[in-house]
């Protein structure tokens, strides 16, 4: 949902804080987070993540409940919005289709990626070849607060990979770039 000036479409219609605070608060409709995990999850200030709850909390799209000493929040259950929101901030798309858009900007640089320990809340994403890891980790950080899932990138070079494929139980790998050969 990219214009042709590669501006997000959520980002337009809800402004860009907004976007970002409710991509982490509908990423997981049954949990309910604390102000600072919002701000750190969504890479916001503190103060603009409280504003925009003050804002959206006023609409009804999210409920503030406190427990002891932390207030939480959460979308509201009531709200007839959240499902709409869901697809315009593409919360039901496939994190994994994405990357290997991403991915395919590497070339011959990523050699291999896949996907492995995937649950609720993420997955662990693997990349063989010989990009950086700071160039994986910039691709890899958008497509994460997109979806809402956590992505535990762990990027090796060729050789690195296969001193180390040992560790991984490769069984329910989902692949994204290449293919796994057999051992």
């Amino acid at each position: 949902m990219r214009s042709r000036r590669g501006s997000d479409l959520p980002s337009i219609l809800l402004g860009r804080a907004r976007a970002a605070v409710l991509r982490v608060l509908l990423a997981d409709l049954n949990q309910s987070i604390h102000m600072r995990e919002i701000a750190r999850r969504s890479g916001l200030a503190v103060a603009t993540v409280q504003r925009e709850l003050k804002i959206l909390v006023g609409v009804g799209l999210v409920e503030r409940t406190r427990q002891l000493q932390q207030v939480l929040y959460r979308p509201a259950a009531s709200s007839e919005a959240i499902a709409p929101l869901r697809i315009l901030l593409q919360l039901d798309g496939d994190p994994m289709r994405d990357l290997a858009s991403a991915l395919a900007n590497f070339g011959p640089r990523v050699r291999l990626a896949f996907a492995i320990d995937a649950d609720a809340n993420g997955f662990t994403l693997i990349v063989v070849g010989e990009a950086r890891f700071e160039e994986l980790f910039a691709i890899v950080t958008p497509i994460e607060t997109q979806h809402g899932k956590t992505i535990r990138l762990l990027a090796f070079t060729s050789e690195g990979f296969e001193s180390q494929r040992g560790r991984f139980d490769l069984k329910q790998a989902r692949m994204i770039v290449g293919e796994l050969a057999a051992t």
